[in-house]
Parts: C-alpha cells; structure tokens; sequence
C-alpha cells in the first residue's frame, strides 16, 4: 500500500515537472527564444522520449536557430514514432525545401496531399514544381530547333543535323524533326542514316506525304530509281493535290523509257572524306530503329 502510493506520488512530480518544462519550453517558442525552447524541450523528451509532439517542436526550433543537424534528428524521430501523420510530412516538406533538397521536398509535400492535406503551400509547390519539369524541357527543346533551323538556313548541315538529333532527345520523337534530321544526313551524303530517320517519320506519321516524298529524293541520289517510284508514288496517293512527287513520278518514268540517267543520280566521288568528317556526330537515337525499312517492306 504504501509503495503504491509513494510510486504514484512520485509519477505525479515527475509529471508536474514534465508539464512545467512543455510550458516554458512553448513559452519560449511563442517568443521566438529558440535556444531556450531548445534545451526546455529536450528537458522534457529526457522524461518522456515517446512524445511524438516535442519531438517535432524540437524539429521547428532547431530549425529556426538554424542548427539544422538536430532538426533533421528531431523530424526523423518524430517520423518514425509516427509515420503516417500529415502535419509531419508537410513540415518535412518545408524543412527540405528550406535545404533546398527540391527532390525530397516534393516527395514528402505530395505525399501530404495524397493523405489528405489542404496546405496551400505544399499544394502550390507541387504544381509549380511538375508545371516546371514539363515546360522546360520543351522550352529547351525549342531553343535548339530553331538554332537547328537558322544553321540549317545558313548551310551549316553539319552542325544542323547534330542541333535537330539535340531536339529529338530533349523533346521527344517528332516526325518533323526527323524529317529535318534525314534532309541533313542526305545532304552530307550519309544515305543509311538518312534512310532511317525517314523511316522513323513515316512510323510516327504514316499519312504524312512530304515523308515519303523526302525518302523518295534519297532514294534517287543513292541511284535506287524503283524505291524512289514507290515514295513517290506514296506520297502523290496521300496528297495528291501537291505537284512535287507527280513531278519526280513524270521524270523517273521518263528516263526509265528512254533508259537516260535519273536526273540527281549522284556520280562516284573519290576521297570526299564525309564520313570521316561526320565521325563527330553522334546518331545513337536512330539506332533504335536500325531495322526499321526493312520490317517496313515485309
């Protein structure tokens, strides 16, 4: 009888003592004194380490003083005590953003929304943060393409067909900019690759008629006539308003009758040296689609 007594009178001091020190402690945050609301915190977890809230009160006070190796200390226990509260995740969110860890920041603040929260910070993190992370890679994108399309225009070929395989791999797949990309490798006599970009247009665009009809211009350079009146054809049945590939039809069927050399058939050059110059221009993003002609004609 008597211990039972003297262990609650002593529970009873030990929480007196302990509600003492919260209440100086949030004092003391209220004021904005965070070295004090620092160590009168730590006073209380030393009687109850289990308390989830002084934890994270701990967090916030060592954050604001700027000791932010025992703010991370504070958060990380207060998370594993409770895991899935709310609040935490959003303050975590803060703490990281605070830091600068945007990646982390953005985990912790859509894992609040996805539970529940409202916080409007949190919320308008997220959506400036994804908004950022579409917007800019396609603004990038397009500063390249158009310094792709002004050396292209002043006859840099070279450095066009590197620019517009640079927009292919931060924007994405574009028949266009295949397209751009095959004219390119045409023009500096890289017939294989240029085959491969069209093809690959034509795979993401198979109605697009200007496709075939470039495909149709490689394939009379590199003196394959039969496979250039196929593209053409193509391209006169998908647009047959457009007089270009109705031009090259006429031609081809011409000098095949009176049996004359196809009109921009490519005569042997020796020593041009193209694709020892051309040894600098990474193509890995057409290699994808090294078989692609050929699955085509099957």
């Amino acid at each position: 009888m008597g211990k039972t007594v003297s262990s609650k009178l002593s529970f009873w001091r030990r929480s007196t003592k302990t509600t003492k020190l919260r209440q100086i402690a949030d004092a003391a945050r209220d004021s904005k004194d965070w070295v004090t609301a620092c160590d009168y915190y730590q006073r209380v977890l030393n009687s109850t380490p289990g308390a989830f809230h002084i934890w994270v009160q701990l967090g916030h006070a060592a954050k604001e003083m700027q000791n932010f190796g025992t703010a991370s200390e504070a958060y990380k226990e207060a998370e594993r005590l409770n895991p899935h509260d709310i609040d935490l995740k959003v303050q975590l969110g803060h703490f990281h953003k605070l830091l600068n860890r945007h990646q982390e920041a953005l985990l912790y603040y859509k894992a609040a929304i996805a539970n529940g929260s409202s916080d409007v910070h949190a919320i308008n993190y997220v959506s400036t943060r994804e908004s950022a992370a579409t917007t800019l890679p396609s603004a990038i994108g397009q500063d390249v393409r158009e310094r792709a399309d002004a050396a292209r225009d002043a006859g840099d070929t070279r450095l066009a067909a590197r620019l517009y395989q640079e927009t292919l791999e931060i924007g994405g797949e574009d028949a266009s900019i295949f397209v751009q990309l095959g004219n390119c490798l045409k023009d500096l006599d890289r017939f294989d690759a240029a085959e491969k970009a069209y093809a690959r247009a034509i795979e993401l665009r198979p109605t697009d008629a200007d496709s075939y009809l470039q495909l149709g211009h490689l394939m009379k350079r590199a003196g394959k006539p039969e496979r250039a009146l196929e593209c053409y054809s193509k391209s006169d049945e998908l647009e047959p308003a457009r007089p270009d590939a109705r031009i090259e039809l006429g031609r081809l069927r011409a000098a095949r009758t009176t049996s004359c050399p196809v009109p921009g058939t490519p005569k042997p050059r020796v020593g041009s040296g193209f694709s020892q110059d051309l040894s600098d221009i990474s193509l890995t993003i057409l290699n994808r689609y090294n078989d692609a002609l050929t699955k085509r004609r099957h």
